[in-house]
C-alpha cells in the first residue's frame, strides 16, 4: 500500500451498486473497481513530485480525476489548499461527488461533468494541474487489455490536443501543468507540438521515484511562454 492509504473496503450505498473505499490520510475516497487507472498506485508519486515544486499550490485541478486518487490524496496531505476536478465519464463524476458530500468537502472541493475542458468556467483558476489521463494514442491497449476506453484511449492524442489548446486560460502566473504519461505508449515529441503551440513551454521531464522508479510513467511539465524563463527545470532532477 501506498502512503496514507487502507485497503479498498467496500461502502454500500442504498439503491446503488457498492462502491470500495481507499483512504488518504483523513479523506476516505469512494470509488468503482473499472474506474481505476493507476491513480490510487503510481498516481500517488504526487505526492513526492509536487512537494518539489518552489511553493505550495493553493488550487489544484485533477484533468481526466476518475474517482480522484491524486487529487483527494493532495489534499489529505495537505499540499494545496483546495481542488478542482472534472471528468466525462458520469460514474466517476458521481463518485467524486459522493466522496465530497461523505467528507464534508463541499466548501473545498468543486466537481464539474465535463468533456475535457468544455464544461469548466474560465472563472476557474489553477496553481497547479494534475493528470494520469488516458495513456494510449491507438486502440491497441483496448485490444489487449479490454479495459475501459475511457481511461486507456486517447484516439491520435485528440484529447491531448483539446487539453493544451484550453488549459492556459485557466492557468495562473507560475502555475505549472504537472501530467503522468506511458513511455511505453508515448515520448514527448508526441506532446511538445500541441503543447508548444498554444503558449506554453515544457519546462521539465522526470521519472517517477521510488518505489515507482521501474514504472513506464513519467512527467512532462510545462509552464506559460511567459513563464518560462523563470520556472525552467524546477523540481524534477531531468530538464528538458
Amino acid at each position: 500500500m501506498t502512503m496514507g492509504e487502507t485497503e479498498a473496503q467496500p461502502a454500500h450505498i442504498p439503491g446503488k451498486t457498492e462502491y470500495a473505499t481507499v483512504t488518504f490520510a483523513n479523506i476516505d475516497v469512494s470509488y468503482y473497481f473499472r474506474l481505476d487507472g493507476g491513480g490510487q498506485d503510481f498516481g500517488q508519486d504526487y505526492l513526492r513530485a509536487v512537494r518539489t515544486l518552489p511553493t505550495k499550490p493553493k488550487r489544484v485541478f485533477e484533468w481526466c480525476s476518475g474517482p480522484a486518487f491524486i487529487g483527494f490524496s493532495m489534499l489529505a496531505h495537505g499540499l494545496c489548499d483546495s481542488l478542482c476536478l472534472a471528468d466525462v465519464n458520469p460514474e466517476a463524476v458521481e463518485a467524486c461527488r459522493y466522496t465530497v458530500k461523505k467528507n464534508n468537502l463541499g466548501d473545498r472541493v468543486s466537481v464539474y461533468h465535463s468533456d475535457n475542458l468544455d464544461g469548466i468556467p474560465k472563472s476557474e483558476k489553477w496553481d497547479l494541474v494534475v493528470s494520469n489521463p488516458p495513456h494510449s494514442g491507438t486502440n491497441r491497449i483496448i485490444r489487449e487489455w479490454g479495459n475501459n476506453p475511457l481511461i486507456y484511449m486517447d484516439n491520435e492524442w485528440q484529447l491531448h490536443r483539446r487539453f493544451w489548446r484550453r488549459v492556459k486560460q485557466n492557468l495562473n502566473p507560475s502555475g505549472v501543468v504537472l501530467i503522468q504519461e506511458n513511455s511505453n505508449l508515448s515520448r514527448v515529441s508526441d506532446f511538445s507540438r500541441m503543447i508548444e503551440n498554444n503558449g506554453m513551454r515544457i519546462a521539465f521531464v522526470g521519472d517517477l521515484g521510488p518505489p515507482y522508479s521501474e514504472v513506464a510513467i513519467y512527467y512532462i511539465g510545462a509552464v506559460r511562454e511567459e513563464d518560462a524563463s523563470t520556472m525552467r527545470g524546477i523540481g524534477l532532477a531531468q530538464q528538458w
